[in-house]
């Protein structure tokens, strides 16, 4: 099992964000495994197993913490610090969005408008456009991530200049 420690510890990171909590979160999950290391199928597949029951306990912490109503502090250095008290969107307006769909590809911008504005379900848009229901999503997907770069982009230009902090290993 220690062999995993380090997978485990940069799962468990990307799970709490938090080293402490991350480190607990490892502490439990190898006490579990051992707990009930006869559930262990086959040897081989140790790593997976150790992964799943991570995810386990972290989720059903989770759960736990809903229930009991408990809340996390944050540490100051959690939160991002933003120049402006002003969400980046809040520079958009409707017509800003409009325009955006539009300059969408026709592939991206008929799904878009049918399934966002228009309600419509995969399976509509599909059996309209002969098309796979998977390909509907992947096309939406792509022009979610279009939408986003070009609104991210628009957002930026009407936002008031700021000079970017320089990167610590940039500067070596």
């Amino acid at each position: 099992m220690e062999a995993h420690r380090d997978t485990l510890r940069a799962m468990a990171m990307r799970l709490t964000r938090n080293p402490s909590d991350a480190d607990d979160l490892v502490q439990e999950t190898f006490i579990r495994a051992l707990e009930r290391r006869d559930s262990l199928r086959n040897p081989k597949r140790m790593r997976s197993w150790l992964i799943r029951i991570m995810y386990n306990l972290f989720y059903d912490g989770r759960r736990g913490d809903k229930r009991a109503g408990v809340t996390t502090e944050i540490d100051a250095a959690d939160v991002p610090i933003s120049d402006s008290t002003k969400p980046t969107w809040t520079v958009l307006g409707a017509s800003d969005v409009r325009a955006a769909v539009a300059d969408l590809d026709s592939q991206f911008r008929v799904v878009t408008e049918q399934h966002a504005l228009g309600g419509r379900s995969y399976e509509q848009i599909a059996d309209d456009l002969d098309v796979p229901k998977a390909t509907v999503g992947t096309r939406l997907l792509r022009a979610r991530r279009k939408l986003k770069q070009g609104l991210s982009r628009l957002a930026g230009k009407r936002k008031s200049p700021r000079i970017a902090p320089r990167r610590l290993d940039r500067m070596r």
